[in-house]
């Protein structure tokens, strides 16, 4: 059995970014469903909207002043493309704009929400593509599943109920809060996946996988002898090789041509005069 070699160090810093891909995006779930949440439960019962973007503004604030104080604890300044500081600041800037202009940003809070799911969608899209390029079972799954969040995303945007902002607000609220739960199952589910697939590969006693089930990314190549290794030839038996002659009816006849070949005739030793 040929033996699959194990990842190399960047391959090792590529699966690092995938992970902390999939745990920003797990975030971004979270934060949706407290939103819908928060959207269905509050507003306009306990908040105005105007009230929630002041309380949104505080949430961005103090997620920018968590990046900062984490950028510098972490040491993070001393290590290149570490952009934890700019995006600090970033987000303080966004809170203090929009909490003082709330009154005018709370009347297309709504929008901006539909946008969000909108933007999920797309990030659910690449999801069920890249189960795809994994090959698996159920990607086209996920794939309607995006196609039903970008629907639903577009209809928040344009907002079909007009002047009914309770109405709209209670969809949007409704949707979100699906597509957090959605967002959430989906990115646990592809994370496991490709765990188990770059655990296999690196299992320095995997099997080596076929070539139609091997994601097409990963499929060998030329360059790839040293790691998948190079077809194997078969060896001949050993012991003194045994002649062969062809059968006497495949030999020309006069007259004639020559009839179908057969079976070739195999003289054993013993045979032999």
């Amino acid at each position: 059995m040929k033996k699959v070699k194990d990842i190399p160090e960047e391959e090792e810093l590529k699966e690092k970014d995938t992970t902390k891909f999939n745990f920003l995006m797990l975030g971004m779930a979270i934060v949706f469903l407290a939103l819908g949440i928060l959207l269905v439960s509050c507003v306009p019962h306990i908040l105005s909207l105007t009230q929630l973007c002041y309380l949104l503004s505080a949430v961005v604030m103090g997620a920018g002043v968590f990046f900062i104080v984490r950028y510098f604890m972490t040491e993070a300044y001393k290590n290149l493309q570490e952009y934890g500081f700019s995006v600090g600041v970033i987000l303080v800037a966004a809170g203090c704009i929009a909490m003082v202009r709330s009154e005018q940003i709370q009347g297309g809070l709504l929008y901006v929400f539909g946008a969000l799911i909108l933007i999920a969608a797309v990030f659910k899209f690449q999801n069920a593509l890249d189960l795809k390029a994994l090959r698996d079972p159920h990607w086209y799954v996920w794939l309607a599943i995006a196609a039903v969040f970008a629907v639903l995303g577009i209809l928040s945007v344009i907002n079909p109920f007009g002047e009914n902002e309770a109405a709209h607000a209670s969809f949007t609220a409704v949707v979100m809060i699906m597509d957090g739960i959605m967002s959430i199952i989906g990115t646990i589910y592809l994370f496991r996946r490709i765990n188990q697939f770059l655990k296999r590969e690196a299992d320095p006693d995997a099997v080596e996988l076929p070539p139609k089930d091997r994601p097409f990314f990963l499929k060998p190549g030329p360059e790839d002898a040293d790691t998948f290794g190079s077809p194997e030839i078969p060896s001949a038996p050993d012991g003194p090789s045994t002649p062969t002659v062809p059968n006497a009816s495949a030999v020309p006849q006069p007259g004639g041509e020559s009839n179908t070949p057969s079976e070739p005739v195999i003289i054993r030793p013993e045979d032999e005069v």
